[in-house]
């Protein structure tokens, strides 16, 4: 907040720790459950008085649903490995741990298109 200028405005989005109930993020989540610890999310629920606490005015902040679309389960995979969230955790623990993830994960999965509205966390404050 201190880099805003008076009444210069801050927006915050972000994929919660939690982003729906089922689907492939929360389907990703259980698989990889027993291998990973859970991470301290603990952040999110404090973001807001941290905001107020530094100066701001919170004028929204509220979950937002996106629909998203994948062509089926293996592409959905596929781009958690290549280029998104577990992208590092592939690389640390190598193909044989990523050929389990993804086997576990395709037996779960549904077949087909896969269609979804996960959740982000959008937060716009102002500096007072």
């Amino acid at each position: 907040m201190a880099a805003l200028r008076p009444t210069g405005r801050l927006s915050v989005a972000f994929w919660p720790d939690a982003t729906e109930l089922d689907g492939p993020f929360a389907l990703m989540s259980d698989v990889l459950g027993p291998h990973v610890p859970p991470g301290d999310g603990s952040w999110e629920e404090r973001l807001t008085a941290a905001l107020t606490a530094a100066g701001a005015a919170v004028e929204r902040d509220e979950r937002v649903s996106y629909l998203m679309s994948h062509v089926d389960a293996p592409a959905v995979f596929d781009a958690y490995v290549r280029s998104g969230p577990l992208r590092a955790l592939a690389t640390a623990r190598g193909k044989a741990f990523v050929d389990r993830l993804r086997e576990e994960f395709l037996r779960r999965a549904p077949a087909g298109e896969w269609h979804h509205r996960p959740h982000a966390r959008l937060i716009v404050a102002h500096r007072r």
